[in-house]
């Protein structure tokens, strides 16, 4: 059906059939997912044992919580390209997702993104540029939204960074 009939665009619960009023107000272009329960991984090590940087901070919606590779007595070398990737648990239909890199610190540049339905299987979606030398801080500071061309169905979705980042470590903030 998805692919029959572009999405909807009006709130049609709210049409009145005895007065014929309402079902005009506009839905909203974008949401959020239900990131409580997706699982996130890494190929590298992550921060533990610290307040900050751990992986959790990654579903938590905050942007003054961060997640981070490891950079002091790591059991896994951050080497490139980083990747983290995410579980919903279940197949999901969506159509792009918003990153965020962290406030005021390192940048990531680039990021590729892939999607899977069964974690084996997997469909490039894209490289997505993040942060540029050429831009300020609150320029780099912005949640980005980035949207595929049509709407895909996945349950697992894989974010690789492949470069350096702006300040030329490996390590990602």
């Amino acid at each position: 059906m998805r692919n029959l009939y572009p999405p909807m665009a009006n709130k049609v619960w709210d049409y009145n059939p005895l007065t014929f009023t309402g079902g005009d107000d506009i839905l909203p272009t974008k949401y959020s997912l239900p990131r409580a329960a997706f699982v996130y991984t890494s190929n590298v090590s992550t921060a533990t044992g610290e307040s900050t940087g751990k992986i959790d901070a990654m579903q938590d919606g905050k942007s003054d919580t961060y997640w981070h590779t490891c950079y002091s007595g790591c059991s896994v070398a951050t080497n490139l390209p980083v990747e983290i990737m995410i579980d919903m648990k279940t197949i999901n239909a969506f159509k792009g997702f918003f990153i965020q890199n962290r406030q005021n610190n390192t940048y990531a540049t680039k990021v590729i993104v892939r999607i899977s339905q069964d974690n084996k299987n997997w469909v490039d979606m894209g490289t997505y540029d993040l942060a540029k030398s050429s831009e300020t801080t609150a320029q780099r500071n912005v949640m980005r939204e980035f949207a595929f061309d049509k709407i895909v169905e996945a349950q697992y979705v894989k974010f690789s960074f492949p470069e350096k980042n702006l300040s030329g470590e490996t390590m990602l903030h």
